[in-house]
């Protein structure tokens, strides 16, 4: 397994480290940190850059590598484009299985509110994009004991319950389906809804 983690050096991004050594300890995954250098307000390509020749990138590796200890990782840097469409096309280029990145710092509402980063990831990214929750760089985890998938039965959910189960069975992880589903609506000549039925032999693995 490959796992893409995007770090910046803010808190979310730590967190995002903390994730990845979680997960990735626990899957025995490699680990690919990158960093991305903005090039002023214009908008200008990607580009990988040397860590020697850029004095803002080397502190950031250095730092994601020590977080990292014990694991294979590989850093990289680049600069110009948006973190957004360098993790894509990475994960896109390098078979990644899974794309981990922080959560907004930004709101008291909730532990894992997406900033907008994340929020560019989800609609387009090859892979599964797993939000780090708001200080979970406090302490050390170990891998996750329990993973909760939404599930609507649109293929997109069933895709989620199949990546939930390889994640967690590696881990003797449970999973479990949370099905949420609208009321119905008494109106004449018209059905109320009717939920899907969730694949119940993955409700407990």
């Amino acid at each position: 397994m490959r796992v893409l983690v995007g770090f910046d050096g803010r808190d979310g991004g730590r967190d995002a480290l903390e994730l990845t050594r979680a997960l990735a300890s626990a899957l025995r995954a490699d680990v690919l940190v990158v960093t991305v250098i903005p090039y002023g307000l214009l908008p200008v390509p990607a580009i990988q850059l040397r860590e020697e020749d850029v004095p803002e990138a080397g502190p950031l590796l250095a730092e994601a590598r020590e977080r990292l200890t014990g694991l294979s990782v590989e850093a990289r840097a680049f600069g110009g484009g948006t973190p957004a469409g360098v993790l894509t096309v990475l994960a896109e280029d390098e078979d990644v299985d899974l794309l981990i990145v922080g959560s907004s710092h930004r709101s008291p509402i909730g532990r894992a509110l997406i900033g907008s980063t994340a929020a560019s990831l989800l609609p387009g990214s090859p892979c599964a994009v797993v939000v780090a929750p708001r200080d979970y760089a406090a302490r050390q985890h170990g891998g996750p004991r329990r993973i909760a998938v939404a599930y609507d039965g649109t293929p997109e959910s069933k895709a989620a319950v199949r990546r939930a189960e390889a994640i967690a069975r590696p881990m003797n992880a449970e999973v479990r389906i949370i099905l949420v589903v609208a009321p119905a609506v008494a109106s004449p000549g018209m059905r109320g809804y009717v939920p899907p039925d969730p694949p119940l032999s993955l409700i407990h693995i």
